[in-house]
């Protein structure tokens, strides 16, 4: 008998779900058979199965069918660019899925016979998120696998107002469906967990924060052409407006210490080419390095870590990535992670969008090495008691197991 962690993803954007499904599967495998099931898409198939044949005790699979909505979307591709066939066929997208549920449960059903499934850990990206990760515990269920855990990664998404009434419509029977399929729904911060416990599921859900390995993994082949010549004030994520890069740059402005500023992600070309501008006025120099596989190169290389997100932040992974090194970390308000970072302690929290604070903050860093150091450490202890992936395994165990 195995224990099913499942996860479906479509967009390559950052590594933060995906890296706690790897560490959840990794450390599970250690005390039993665990079986990491993907969809076909998914952009990280082929890393997750090099990494599962190095573990005696993991095995790697994939669904043998996507979506009918993603084939579709495929097909269509040209069009999704206007934004009057996007809606159109958004929510063609979701009829065509519910047409097909009955065929989609029974291949659900077989998958999980073929992984010989004892308990099952469904990741969602968010509320609602991808519907596989859903109807799978509904195939669970049938199946009467005892323990079917839902894990929430994020905040709900707002609906879109022009079909509001559709979208929330369906939302609330997916969370019916829910209810009635998982033994449990979790969540990775209190502040989700507040949101749908409020607005989505109206029943008491538990939270699990996540957590990563303790030691590094070095990839000796992977380089970073990136070298400071100033302390370096580091971003990491996908450069877009949620994640206030555009605040972030706002109170680079202010800056008037030596320093310089880069951000490792990806992000839009348009929106680049905004920010881009805007440094021209900084006066310190401001790096684009775009995406990278290796976080943990890129955190050697800093000072310090700004994590400006103003939206759509359910926890941060990169904070925990930065405190194994021993950086400290400036983050906003918003989601989960004032729930990482110990104002003061371990680095600041600052109110989102407040840039003139930011900038505060930034300045006391770059003033006080020995205030960094320290916060840096404080960080490392807290990680090491608070956020390591044992922690995080042993508590889901400890509901798989109850």
């Amino acid at each position: 008998m195995s224990i099913v962690l499942f996860t479906d993803e479509y967009q390559k954007i950052t590594k933060g779900m995906y890296l706690v499904f790897e560490t959840l599967g990794k450390e599970i495998s250690n005390i039993s058979r665990v079986t990491t099931l993907v969809n076909k898409e998914h952009w990280c198939k082929e890393e997750l199965e090099k990494t599962s044949k190095l573990y005696k005790n993991m095995k790697f699979e994939e669904l043998s069918y996507p979506l009918p909505s993603t084939i579709m979307n495929h097909f269509f591709s040209p069009f999704l660019k206007y934004s009057l066939f996007t809606k159109v066929f958004y929510v063609l997208g979701h009829c065509l899925n519910f047409i097909f549920l009955p065929l989609i449960i029974v291949s659900l059903i077989v998958t999980l016979k073929k992984c010989n499934t004892k308990s099952i850990i469904s990741h969602n990206g968010g509320w609602p998120g991808s519907p596989i990760s859903r109807w799978i515990l509904i195939a669970a269920k049938i199946l009467k696998v005892k323990n079917r855990c839902l894990i929430i990664h994020s905040h709900p998404a707002q609906s879109p107002r022009s079909l509001s009434l559709i979208v929330n419509t369906y939302r609330k029977l997916e969370a019916r469906l829910v209810k009635w399929s998982a033994t449990e729904i979790m969540t990775v911060s209190d502040s989700v967990k507040d949101v749908l416990e409020t607005s989505v599921f109206n029943i008491p859900l538990k939270r699990i924060y996540n957590g990563i390995s303790i030691e590094e993994s070095v990839n000796v082949s992977i380089t970073l052409d990136y070298s400071p010549k100033f302390p370096a004030i580091g971003f990491v994520g996908a450069v877009n407006y949620h994640k206030g890069t555009l605040f972030l740059l706002d109170g680079f402005k202010r800056i008037n210490e030596p320093c310089e500023l880069a951000l490792l992600g990806p992000g839009e070309k348009s929106f680049l080419k905004i920010l881009k501008e805007k440094s021209i006025d900084c006066k310190n120099p401001v790096h684009f390095l775009g995406f990278h596989n290796d976080v943990d190169i890129f955190l050697n290389r800093i000072d310090f870590l700004v994590v400006p997100s103003i939206a759509y932040e359910s926890f941060g992974m990169v904070i925990l990535e930065a405190m194994r090194q021993k950086k400290a970390v400036i983050c906003t308000d918003f989601g989960g992670m004032k729930e990482i970072v110990v104002d003061g302690e371990t680095g600041f929290v600052v109110r989102a969008g407040d840039e003139v604070m930011l900038a505060d903050k930034i300045t006391k860093l770059l003033k006080n090495k020995e205030l960094a150091t320290t916060m840096g450490i404080n960080g490392y202890n807290r990680f090491k008691e608070y956020f390591s992936s044992k922690t995080m395994c042993d508590n889901y165990l400890k509901i798989i197991n109850s």
